[in-house]
């Protein structure tokens, strides 16, 4: 979907992202968990990028975890500077 279709309230935001095919691009799986906390990061600043990379880092550690880390960064980075809605 594009988001073109979607009935939301007044004042509310939507972002819509290939939250999939980013993972699968990235992460080499369809594992959208950390694509979206990673614009959950950026949009709200709720949770610093670096102290969600730290924590994917410890739950995964190794291979899975730096892509996923590397994941977050990408996604984080494209919304901040404006490449992604």
């Amino acid at each position: 979907k594009d988001g073109t279709n979607i009935n939301v309230p007044a004042g509310t935001r939507l972002y819509v992202l290939p939250a999939v095919d980013l993972a699968i691009e990235m992460i080499g799986r369809p594992s959208v968990n950390v694509i979206l906390l990673g614009l959950f990061a950026a949009v709200t600043e709720e949770i610093s990028l670096e102290s969600l990379q730290k924590a994917v880092k410890e739950r995964f550690p190794g291979e899975i975890g730096e892509r996923n880390a590397r994941a977050a960064q990408v996604v984080y980075d494209r919304f901040r500077s404006g490449v992604m809605p």
